[in-house]
């Protein structure tokens, strides 16, 4: 039995297989759920350095948001013995690291989506997940960078899933 897809009445044969879903986040950790039983990470990318990467890119173990918001949606479920698994958990993965020190910039997340987009037929996406807020933290002309790469991944044919925001005018309210 697997909760999520009897909870949600799923179709079991919908798993993600032959899809790529790229999240967009904080940060992440190398998740058991997404390495085994065989590696579905596809690539990783360090959008808030400084420096160009060189060589391979590894997930960091300090930041969970990422981690558990990839493992909700795609996770194997091999904790668990496969009770507890993503929707998609035949999918593969692509992680984007949009923070740095702890706090995350719109500049970063417009880098990671321009990434994704410049590697989007080789990585095969077909999917973007941003379930992070970026509130107040910078300056509106970097929300039109976000704006603009978001519209250029749906002109090109992604499905990008967009977070709602935790930061609404009372409490328990949206933005």
């Amino acid at each position: 039995m697997r909760p999520n897809q009897v909870r949600l009445n799923a179709d079991p044969r919908f798993a993600g297989r032959g899809v790529t879903v790229a999240f967009v986040d904080a940060g992440f950790h190398p998740h058991a759920d997404l390495l085994l039983p065989t590696n579905r990470v596809k690539a990783y990318y360090d959008a808030s350095s400084e420096k160009e990467p060189l060589g391979e890119q590894k997930p960091e173990a300090w930041n969970w948001h990422g981690t558990m918001t990839s493992v909700i949606a795609c996770g194997s479920g091999h904790l668990s013995g496969g009770i507890y698994s993503g929707l998609a958990r035949q999918s593969e993965v692509v992680l984007v690291k949009v923070a740095k020190n702890g706090s995350i910039r719109r500049r970063n997340v417009a880098l990671g989506m321009k990434w994704l987009l410049e590697n989007r037929e080789r990585l095969g996406l077909r999917v973007i997940n941003i379930s992070l807020g970026l509130g107040q933290c910078d300056r509106e002309s970097s929300r039109s960078l976000v704006d603009y790469w978001v519209k250029k991944a749906v002109d090109a044919g992604v499905v990008v899933v967009v977070a709602a925001g935790n930061e609404g005018p009372d409490g328990k309210t949206i933005s």
